[in-house]
């Protein structure tokens, strides 16, 4: 099984009316470990006619001129270069799955393009949430920032300066993989309990 994370800088929140700015994927290593053996990240050109708010350009730092410095492509042209790069029924792993499948959903309607990524995402929020139950962490946040920075994937005075799609993919994969560990550890302590 391969497992891919993906994350979508936008215009906005609402898939049917907010433009996709950016994509980052990150494709794991099938084995025990989950090592990141790829990577890829697009910055892709507003559809004219969905919306960037202000706000969320701020964010991720979209403007038309960064974007061509960029080489920013369309979007039709984006899903084309994820579908070549993809491996075979890869697991699609986001940090707030709904979010980004939604976003992942309206791109194939819009372009007419599908990628048949499934309906079912891995989420990295809902098992470091899940996580946090389980083993009593204390955790009263499970943002993508809070997370990476309690897993280490980064130091608690890391600077994210513009939200970048390929580094919160990345964010994501290292949480996902961080909490896989802690549970493997923590069914490996509790056989030893029972035996």
């Amino acid at each position: 099984m391969s497992i891919v994370a993906i994350d979508f800088e936008t215009g906005g929140l609402d898939p049917s009316k907010h433009a996709i700015v950016s994509v980052g994927l990150v494709r794991l290593d099938s084995d025990i470990y989950m090592k990141v053996v790829d990577k890829l990240e697009i910055y892709i050109l507003p559809d004219p006619s969905l919306i960037v708010e202000e706000q969320a350009a701020k964010i991720n730092g979209y403007s038309r001129e960064k974007w061509d410095q960029k080489k920013a492509i369309t979007l039709k042209e984006a899903m084309l270069m994820i579908q070549a790069w993809l491996p075979p029924k890869p697991e699609m792993l986001a940090h707030n799955a709904g979010f980004d499948k939604g976003f992942m959903d309206a791109a194939q309607a819009r372009t007419k393009y599908s990628l048949y990524l499934g309906h079912s995402w891995l989420c990295s929020m809902a098992l470091f949430k899940a996580c946090n139950v389980a083993f009593a962490w204390g955790h009263t946040k499970a943002s993508l920032d809070f997370a990476a920075r309690a897993t280490g994937h980064w130091t608690q005075d890391y600077k994210r300066g513009d939200h970048g799609a390929l580094d919160d993919a990345l964010a994501s994969a290292a949480i996902f993989r961080w909490c896989i560990h802690r549970m493997r550890e923590g069914v490996a302590g509790q056989r030893e309990l029972i035996l």
